[in-house]
């Protein structure tokens, strides 16, 4: 590079016009002692290079003349660490000679006139104050001045270490994480750790790996790279209650070794990294890492398992000599500690199942072992039991009875052996001791003939059973014994799981296979279970079958017997809708264990006695009862008796029958809890714990949970020993649990116990009943005594002092009709009372006789009404009626039914606050007519719901006596309204909530006299109730005249406003219009010119009722078509006048 030093003008120096840092230190630096000048000697060439690089950003050197002179801009000032300024004007080679291994090649290429490029170029920068690892990306372009010569050149900089690092970094966990995840073991681990992380040495000097020794708490050395064993710090045990001094080199510190493991173990719920100045000098002269000079911090990073209580392992190692120790470096450090802390995480548990997994197989071989131990141990006494019972049941001499117990106990015990040899069998197949022994056979015709001996119990239980057995093209190679148990054990399984329906057995040549498909109608198999139906034990839970009873491992044994024929087994179901199984064989034997060829063998079906006698248990023999058996009389009563077993239903039945007993046998739950809600209680329940459809418990549970049934006593039948499985019985409420075998004596102990204690109990109980009863009847009786001679104490006072008055003869005519009329009431009141008394005589025994005939409720309404408004209006209720518009007519008793509404209404009132509300609804609905009284008063606690129709029972309980009454009321009008047909109910919500009163009568359909004699005014001389359409905006006044006029027997309907009280006229036809003069919508005297003009209002009496009563707005109503006209308040005597004239016009027409 050449250098001109022509003379320029000295002021000259704009170029270096800037506010930036180094724009003010290249003003202020002595260039007159380089080979540069001074500034005003420059070259432009220079000028403009160096203008250029001020006023970027981006880090850029220059370098400049022989002596290669760096000047640069503040962006490559960072670059320079603490050398900086004494970098500027520095000779490039001198400042960067740490790095010239890297820049000699391309600096050289830049001064021929080359540009070079290097990206991510890793460099060490003596800067900061140490040898740095560093990256960056640069470029070196030759500068040409005037001369046409290379005068300098340009160097753009940027720094890519934190990148580059990062990258590294993330690669070493990554890679860590790959290689560690499938190893298995501990060792494994540590191994590969030290081995993927001496890759990554210029970040991790050196490696030591100690797991912790759960025997001595101690950590052991597993793993050790980039440093030399040494008992200072790499020892080979770091031991627990050694290592508490700091690592500062003193002479505790020496003898207890470099790393403090008390620091590391103090914090050991979480992982840490603890950082240890001085390892430089503890390591010595020892060669450690990849630089000559070995690091100096130290890092101890403790290893965490998820539940462990301390770290699992320690990784020890060093931050690189070369790099700062920054947030960054230490979380690597802390990843490194988690991928670790995964992998040991996952092999503590992969080793865990794998040892769960190991003991499991050790307990089946041993479990596997133990049933053929015991197989073979009982096959010895099986022998010795079903010998002697042939040889029995071959006697000439036997009876019948005992006939049928030697029966009984053949069948149970080669029921047993069939059971025995099927774990021999599958505990044979498990320890792989079992041989198939081939011969060549005709398999079409050996397997009809084995599903053919399933026909007769297929017949019993009225099962199609269909065969259809097509011959195969050749001989089948099977193991004969096997091929038999394969194809019993499916018909087996498809007869007890079928309940209804077919049975079929189908076998043909396909695809080189003969395949046996057994299909049924059955129960079929959950989708949830079809996949485990082969596995041994597995046993469906409550699946409905003619019995429960099974060990699990018939389709086990089954799968394994196919898988040594070479072949394959399946299964098809879908719940409810059957199960088809589905086995294929090769027809040439490909056996995967030793095959024998033997001759065609003389022995057959072998197998087929036991199959066919536990089929024969299975078959549902039906619920039934022995009347005729002698019985014991001291201990006689009827049992229901519940078990699925035949064979161990009908010993009990016998047992229980011979003992004097009564009992109804039944197959199954479902059949005994039938029998239980059909018929008479009987004095016991014994059941069977294990039955299909509802099980012991689930008939048990039932019969608990039910009122009528609550207290029979129940035994359970279990084969399940032991107190938990006794206790478990007796908490679900059994009160006796026996568990079999158990003999004929200790059931009938048991039994007699149980009815006798239940008999005790019941007594018990009908006698503290009838106590109890007595008690209360007297006390009723008590009571109402007591109330009555009150009440009529209360008008016998009145008359006693009125008769002592009259006998003073100081009365006046006055006095003397204000005396008389006190008598008069309370003679009548004492009448009521009689004839209450009188009435609920008659009533209760049945002298009452109710004149039926057909009537409007409305009446009975309306005179039930009438005759309490005088308490109703007393104590300052509101009557609100919501009766129909038309008649509502049912058969019965006029009389009668206005006194049932009265006593409602009279309970109403009295048992209401002052002011309160009463409102009777009358409804109909279909066939029946619903009477209500509902009100807003002190409601019915819950203890009286029970006892509020009683007789009497309100004398002790009425909360109000106020009103007097002896509580007959209520009682009265029950059993009145029972006499009609009808029913009465309440509901209350409790006190304070009101009470609403309900009866029920039959509706009539037929065509009603309504008149009566004794029927109130505004019905009286009318064929039918008057209709009155009542119009007032004025909801309250017209909602009082309303009621007024429902009391006196009228039909109303209310309309508030002229468009509806339009409509309501011509749907409704009404005799009666009584309108509100001051209407919102149209005034009184428009809407009665428009019901003149129309048909349904032309012959109306139409009544004006207004508060303009001026003479002038009468002769206004008259001309708009009115025939009457009140001024507000209405005269009511006066208003009944009008509508009974009224009543008299409309029957005339």
């Amino acid at each position: 590079m050449t250098q001109d030093h022509g003379q320029r003008p000295a002021a000259d120096a704009r170029f270096l016009d800037s506010s930036s840092e180094m724009a003010a230190l290249i003003r202020a630096h002595d260039w007159a002692s380089t080979t540069l000048g001074p500034i005003s000697s420059w070259p432009q060439s220079l000028r403009t290079t160096v203008s250029l690089c001020l006023a970027s950003n981006f880090p850029i050197n220059i370098v400049w003349g022989p002596d290669r002179i760096q000047i640069y801009n503040d962006g490559y000032r960072v670059l320079c660490g603490d050398r900086h300024p004494a970098t500027l004007g520095m000779d490039y080679r001198v400042c960067w000679e740490s790095a010239w291994a890297a820049l000699a090649a391309p600096f050289d290429c830049a001064v021929r006139g080359e540009t070079s490029y290097l990206e991510n170029q890793r460099m060490f920068l003596f800067r900061n104050g140490y040898l740095e690892e560093t990256f960056f990306t640069f470029s070196l372009s030759p500068i040409r001045d005037e001369s046409g010569e290379i005068g300098g050149l340009f160097h753009p900089v940027t720094e890519t270490t934190l990148t580059m690092l990062g990258a590294r970094r993330t690669r070493a966990v990554r890679d860590l994480t790959a290689q560690l995840a499938p190893l298995q073991t501990g060792e494994q681990v540590f191994a590969q750790t030290a081995v993927t992380l001496k890759q990554f040495e210029f970040d991790l000097p050196f490696v030591l790996l100690y797991e912790f020794d759960a025997e001595t708490g101690d950590y052991v050395l597993r793993q050790r790279s980039g440093i030399e064993a040494s008992p200072l710090v790499a020892p080979e045990r770091l031991l627990a209650g050694a290592f508490t001094a700091s690592a500062t080199g003193d002479a505790d510190g020496a003898a207890a070794g470099f790393w403090p493991l008390a620091q590391l173990l103090q914090s050991a719920a979480e992982p840490r990294v603890l950082e240890l100045p001085g390892l430089r000098q503890a390591l010595g002269d020892a060669p450690c890492g990849p630089y000559p000079d070995g690091p100096d911090l130290a890092l101890a990073i403790s290893v965490m398992r998820p539940g462990a209580t301390q770290p699992v392992a320690l990784l020890l190692t060093a931050a690189s000599a070369r790099l700062p120790f920054s947030a960054d470096y230490r979380g690597f450090y802390e990843l490194l500690g988690a991928t670790l802390g995964t992998a040991l995480a996952r092999v503590a548990a992969h080793e865990e199942e794998r040892k769960r997994l190991t003991m499991l197989a050790e307990i089946d071989h041993a479990k596997t072992v133990f049933f053929s131990n015991v197989s073979h141990e009982f096959r010895t006494p099986l022998t010795l039991m079903l010998g002697p019972l042939e040889d029995l049941l071959a006697m000439p001499d036997v009876t019948a009875p005992q006939q049928v117990l030697l029966a009984t106990a053949n069948r149970n015990a080669r029921r047993l052996l069939k059971l025995v040899n099927a774990l021999l069998d599958f505990s044979r197949m498990e320890m792989g001791r079992t041989s198939a022994t081939f011969e060549a056979t005709d398999l079409a015709t050996d397997t009809a003939e084995l599903a053919s001996h399933f026909a007769s119990a297929c017949e019993r239980a009225g099962l199609s059973l269909g065969i259809d057995c097509q011959p195969l093209p050749a001989p089948v190679w099977i193991d004969r014994d096997m091929w038999e148990k394969i194809v019993f054990n499916l018909l087996s399984n498809a007869f007890k799981f079928t309940l209804e329906g077919g049975i079929s057995v189908r076998l043909r040549a396909v695809d080189g296979m003969a395949e046996l498909v057994v299909a049924d109608t059955g129960v079929g198999i959950p989708r949830a279970e079809l996949g485990r139906v082969f596995e041994r034990f597995h046993r469906i839970e409550g699946q409905p079958g003619r019995s429960v009873e099974g060990t699990g491992i018939g389709l086990a044994l089954v799968h394994e017997m196919v898988l040594l024929h070479d072949g394959e087994i399946t299964a098809e179901s879908e719940a409810g809708r059957g199960a088809l199984f589905r086995v294929r064989i090769p027809m040439v034997a490909r056996s995967a264990a030793p095959v024998t060829h033997r001759q065609p063998s003389a022995r057959r079906h072998v197998h087929a006695p036991v199959y066919l006698s536990e089929a024969a248990q299975w078959i549902d023999s039906g619920a039934h009862t022995e009347p005729d058996a002698p019985q014991r009389q001291h201990v006689s009563g009827h049992i229901v008796l519940a078990d699925d077993n035949n064979d161990m239903r009908r010993y009990v039945q016998k047992t229980l029958t011979d003992a004097g007993y009564l009992v109804t046998a039944c197959v199954n739950g479902a059949q005994a809890l039938e029998r239980l809600r059909s018929g008479d209680l009987p004095d016991l329940v014994v059941s069977d714990v294990m039955m299909p459809l509802v099980d012991g418990f689930a008939l048990l549970s039932e019969v608990r949970s039910e009122s009528r049934m609550r207290e029979l006593p129940f035994i359970l039948l279990s084969a399940r020993a032991g107190e938990e499985a006794r206790i478990e019985g007796l908490a679900a409420g059994a009160d006796d649990y026996i568990v079999k075998p158990f003999s004929g004596r200790e059931l009938l102990a048991r039994v007699e116990g149980a009815i006798s204690l239940a008999r005790l109990r019941r007594e018990g109980g009908e006698r503290d009943s009838e106590l109890r009863l007595r008690i209360e009847a007297d006390r009723n009786k008590d009571e109402f005594l007591a109330m009555l001679a009150h009440e009529l104490r209360n008008p016998l006072a009145p008359i006693s002092a009125a008769a002592e008055l009259m006998g003073l003869g100081l009365l006046d005519a006055d006095r003397l009709q204000r005396t008389s009329g006190i008598i008069t009431r309370q003679v009548r009141h004492m009448t009521a009372l009689v004839d209450d008394l009188l009435d609920v005589s008659r009533v209760t025994r049945g002298l009452v006789e109710i004149e039926r005939q057909p009537l409007d409720l409305q009446l009975v309404v309306a005179a039930a009404v009438e005759q309490t408004r005088p308490l109703i209006t007393g104590r300052g209720h509101e009557l609100a009626l919501h009766l129909p518009a038309g008649p509502v007519l049912v058969l019965g008793d006029y009389k009668r039914l206005v006194q049932v509404l009265a006593n409602l209404l009279n309970n109403a009132a009295k048992f209401t606050p002052s002011g309160g509300a009463i409102v009777v609804a009358l409804a109909v609905s279909e066939d029946r007519v619903r009477l209500s009284v509902r009100d807003n008063g002190i409601g019915i606690a819950a203890e009286l719901t029970d006892r509020i129709f009683d007789l009497f029972a309100q004398a002790t309980r009425t909360p109000d006596r106020s009103q007097g009454g002896l509580g007959l009321g209520l009682a009265l009008a029950r059993k009145l309204t029972e006499l009609h047909g009808g029913s009465i109910g309440f509901v209350s919500a409790g006190p304070g909530a009101g009470t609403q009163f309900t009866v029920e009568l039959p509706a009539y359909g037929g065509l009603a006299q309504l008149a009566r004699d004794d029927a109130p005014a505004g019905a009286a001389g009318a064929g039918q109730r008057l209709r009155v359409l009542l119009v007032d905006d004025n909801v309250d006044a017209a909602s009082i005249l309303a009621m007024l006029l429902e009391a006196q027997g009228y039909l109303v309907q209310v309309e508030h406003d002229a468009s509806a009280a339009l409509a309501r006229a011509a749907a409704w036809a009404p005799a009666v219009c009584i309108l509100d003069i001051g209407l919102p919508d149209m005034d009184g005297n428009a809407l009665a010119r428009e019901l003149r003009r129309r048909p349904e209002g032309r012959d109306a009496t139409l009544i004006a009722v207004t508060g303009y009563g001026e003479e002038r707005d009468r002769e206004a109503g008259f001309a708009a078509g009115f025939d009457a006209y009140f001024a507000k308040p209405v005269d009511t005597d006066r208003l009944h006048e009008v509508l009974e004239h009224a009543a008299r016009v409309f029957m005339a027409r």
